[in-house]
């Protein structure tokens, strides 16, 4: 399935994607300035899971792409480590996967609605931007199903730890409810 990239003019770097375990993907957007994340893949052959999305509509649907490319089957789920628009503006273009985060990342994804940054990140080509913050929170911790992820997964402010040996997605914003 290609992706429309909208409006959005100039040349993009092209992003390193890292296979750092069987089927865990960190996806490196240069240059790492202001509003350029990184983010997480998790796919186990037949669903996928990504972390985090990005900051424009061009960005976050060559993301999209990237992750289709890796044939891992329909992103199910979308998981925000925190609330900031470099991680979440691209969550509306993953519908209908479940997007999930910690209670506080909703509320403030929620209470800061579109922020506009005119004369401060200039010059960006935003795109199509629509806020859709998570509809599945939790306090501390999530367990996935095992319809969701049927690989056992952990994940720590997007990163995978200890080689994957449990099945608990715990987000930043719980230790850090300021982001």
């Amino acid at each position: 399935m290609s992706r429309h990239h909208g409006h959005d003019h100039g040349h993009i770097e092209a992003p390193e994607v890292v296979n750092i375990d069987d089927g865990v993907f960190a996806y490196i957007q240069p240059d790492g300035s202001w509003w350029i994340n990184n983010c997480g893949i998790l796919a186990n052959g037949g669903d996928t899971v990504i972390v985090d999305t990005c900051s424009t509509e061009r960005r976050t649907n060559l993301f999209l792409e990237t992750v289709e490319s890796l044939d891992s089957g329909p992103i199910r789920a979308v998981v925000n480590t925190h609330h900031h628009g470099d991680h979440t503006h691209g969550n509306w273009l993953t519908k209908p996967a479940a997007i999930i985060g910690h209670r506080r990342c909703r509320e403030a994804i929620l209470e800061a609605g579109l922020p506009h940054f005119e004369g401060v990140f200039e010059p960006v080509v935003w795109g199509n931007i629509q806020i859709e913050p998570p509809m599945v929170t939790f306090e501390q911790n999530f367990t996935t199903s095992e319809h969701l992820l049927t690989r056992p997964t952990t994940l720590w402010s997007g990163y995978p730890t200890e080689r994957c040996s449990t099945r608990e997605i715990s987000s930043s914003t719980a230790e850090h409810p300021s982001w």
